[in-house]
C-alpha cells in the first residue's frame, strides 16, 4: 500500500499531461473553405452567358480556375496558424532494470514535458496570423488582374462590335448605289463602267466585315479561359463602349490595392520573424516526474516492496550556435520586402498617372474629330453626291468622299477603344 500511495499520483499527473488541452489562438482560424468542385467550373446552366462590362467581375469571381486554385493559398495559410503556437506533446518514459539473478526487478514510469523559456509560441501565432491576411490580399490580388485582363478583351469584343456595325451600314449604303447605278445604266443615264467599281467597293466592304468577325471570334475565344468557359460555350455580349468620361484623378497611391497590402503585411511578418528567431535561439527546459516500484532483498529480513519517486529537470547550455546566422538572415528578407514595398508604391503612382494621361489624350482626340471632322466629312460627302447626281463629278469622287467619312467613323472609335483600354488599366491600377 505504501509503494501504491508514490507511484498512483505520478500515473495520475501523465495521464493528465498527456491529454491535449484547448488552446485559443490570437486570432480566430477559419475552418477550411467548402471543396470546389473543378469539374463544374465553366459550364453555365442555360448554356448562354450574358457579359457586360458591370457584370464581369463576378463571372470571373465564381467561374476562374485559376482564381479557384489562388483561393487555397488562403486555406494553406490558416492550416499553418492552426498549428503555429502550440506546445509539443509529452513524452512518457518508461524503465526496467533487475539483477542478474532476477530476483530484484524494478519498474520505473515517467513523464516529462518541454516548456519554452520565452514568448517564442506567441510570436509564432502573431507571423502566421499576419500571413494569413497577406495571403487574402495575394488572391484579391489576382482576382484584380485577371479582372483587368477580362475588362480590355471585352473592351475589344465591344469595339469590334460597333466597327462591323459600322461597315455593315456602309455596305448597305455601297449597296444601294450600286444598284442605283446599275437601273441607271440600263435606263442610259450612267455609264456602264461605274457598275464594276461600285460593285467591287461592296465587296470589299463586305470583306471587311468578314475579317472583323474573325477578329471578334479570337477575341472571345480569349476571353473565356479568363472567365472559366469552355471554347463551346455560347458567349452573349452585351452594351455598347461607354461614353468617354474621365473618372476622377487618383492623386495618392491606393492604400487598398491588393498587391500593396500584401506586400506591407510580409514586411510586417518579416519584422515579426526576427523577434521570433530571437526567441527560437533560447532552448526550450524539460520538466518531467517519475516513479518507481520493484522488489528489493534486505537480509535477513528478506525481500520487500520499494517505491520511489521524483522531479527530472534539464536544460540546454548556452545558446542555439546557428542563431547569428538566422538573425542576419531575417533582417535582409525585413530589408528586403521594405525596400520592396516602397518600389512597388513609386511603380504604382506611375502606373496611375500614365494610365490617366492617355485617357485625357484619347478623350481629347475623340472629342476634336466628333466635333469638328466628322461634320465636315458629311457635309462634304452630301456635296459630292448631289454634284455626282448632276453629273459634275464622277463616281470615285464619291467613293472617296465616302471612304474619308468612314475612316474618321473608325478613328473616332479606335480612339474610344484605345481611351476604354486605358481606363482599364486606371482601373486596374486604383483596383476600381
Amino acid at each position: 500500500m505504501k509503494a501504491l500511495f508514490y507511484f498512483l499520483p505520478t500515473l495520475f499527473l501523465a495521464v493528465s499531461c498527456s491529454s491535449q488541452t484547448t488552446q485559443f489562438p490570437i486570432v480566430p482560424v477559419k475552418p477550411s473553405a467548402k471543396k470546389i468542385a473543378v469539374e463544374n467550373v465553366g459550364y453555365i446552366d442555360n448554356g448562354n452567358v450574358a457579359l457586360t462590362l458591370s457584370n464581369l467581375r463576378s463571372f470571373v469571381q465564381r467561374n476562374n480556375p485559376n482564381l479557384a486554385a489562388a483561393r487555397k493559398l488562403i486555406d494553406a495559410a490558416q492550416g499553418r496558424l492552426q498549428k503555429a503556437g502550440l506546445r509539443s506533446n509529452p513524452t512518457v518514459e518508461v524503465e526496467f532494470e533487475t539483477t542478474a539473478s532476477l530476483r530484484e526487478p524494478f519498474l520505473t514510469a515517467g513523464i516529462s514535458r518541454s516548456f519554452p523559456r520565452t514568448n517564442r509560441l506567441l510570436l509564432e501565432k502573431r507571423v502566421s496570423a499576419i500571413l494569413v491576411e497577406a495571403a487574402r490580399a495575394e488572391v484579391a490580388d489576382a482576382e484584380r488582374l485577371l479582372v483587368g485582363e477580362a475588362r480590355e478583351q471585352l473592351i475589344e469584343i465591344l469595339a469590334l462590335r460597333e466597327e462591323k456595325a459600322l461597315l455593315q451600314k456602309q455596305s448597305k449604303n455601297a449597296q444601294e448605289l450600286a444598284n442605283f447605278i446599275n437601273e441607271a445604266a440600263e435606263r442610259g443615264e450612267a455609264s456602264l463602267l461605274e457598275s464594276p467599281t461600285a460593285e467591287i467597293e461592296v465587296t470589299r466592304i463586305q470583306t471587311k466585315t468578314e475579317q472583323i468577325q474573325i477578329q471578334i471570334d479570337l477575341a472571345e475565344a480569349k476571353l473565356k479561359p479568363v472567365l472559366g468557359l469552355n471554347p463551346e460555350t455560347a458567349l452573349s455580349v452585351a452594351g455598347t463602349l461607354p461614353p468617354t468620361s474621365l473618372p476622377p484623378m487618383m492623386v495618392s497611391v491606393p492604400q487598398n490595392r491588393p498587391d500593396l497590402v500584401a506586400t506591407r503585411l510580409r514586411a510586417k511578418s518579416a519584422s515579426e520573424n526576427i523577434l521570433l528567431t530571437q526567441a527560437e535561439s533560447i532552448p526550450d527546459y524539460d520538466l518531467g516526474v517519475f516513479a518507481g516500484l520493484g522488489r528489493v532483498e534486505d537480509e535477513p529480513e528478506g525481500s520487500e516492496f520499494e517505491a520511489i519517486a521524483g522531479v527530472r529537470f534539464s536544460m540546454p547550455l548556452g545558446r542555439d550556435p546557428k542563431t547569428p546566422g538566422a538573425l542576419r538572415e531575417a533582417h535582409a528578407e525585413r530589408d528586403r520586402l521594405d525596400l520592396t514595398t516602397l518600389a512597388l508604391r513609386k511603380s504604382i503612382t506611375a502606373e496611375v498617372r500614365a494610365a490617366y494621361g492617355e485617357m485625357a489624350q484619347w478623350q481629347k482626340l475623340a472629342q476634336r474629330i466628333d466635333q469638328d471632322l466628322i461634320p465636315k466629312a458629311r457635309q462634304n460627302l452630301a456635296q459630292v453626291r448631289a454634284a455626282y447626281q448632276n453629273g459634275q463629278v464622277p463616281l470615285q469622287d464619291v467613293l472617296r468622299a465616302r471612304e474619308q467619312e468612314l475612316s474618321l467613323k473608325l478613328t473616332i472609335l479606335e480612339a474610344r477603344q484605345n481611351f476604354h483600354n486605358a481606363r482599364s488599366r486606371y482601373l486596374t491600377a486604383t483596383n476600381g
